[in-house]
């Protein structure tokens, strides 16, 4: 079952494709167990992620690490932003470093691919 504060505009993870050229990816926390994948979204298993209308410590800390699983498969740096002021940049050495800004500036190519921008 996807809580329904799931699909709040926070958090979100913003890959880095390429310099100046990002893709931004929903998250979706689900019950443990839940085997399906999506490469448009960022599945966390945990079926209670929000207390009193705030991620939970334990909903965060898994999002960070299955974040920094996807980094490691795909090679790809990547940025969970939480809020406005809350990022966590998560590195292909397995690192992490909190920023107060978001990622922003460059291309989006997950909308240059769905508005259909650029092609012919």
């Amino acid at each position: 079952m996807v809580s329904e504060f799931a699909r709040n505009s926070y958090p979100y993870v913003v890959i880095r494709w390429m310099a100046a050229a990002y893709g931004r990816r929903e998250v979706i926390f689900v019950a443990s167990g839940h085997s399906v994948e999506s490469s448009q979204e960022v599945l966390v298993a945990d079926s209670a992620p929000w207390a009193e209308g705030a991620l939970t410590s334990r909903a965060r800390a898994a999002l960070i690490e299955r974040v920094l699983e996807l980094v490691r498969e795909s090679g790809y740096r990547m940025c969970v932003v939480f809020a406005k002021d809350d990022s966590v940049y998560c590195e292909r050495d397995g690192s992490t470093w909190s920023q107060s800004e978001a990622p922003s500036g460059g291309i989006r190519l997950d909308e240059v691919t769905r508005t259909g921008a650029g092609t012919q």
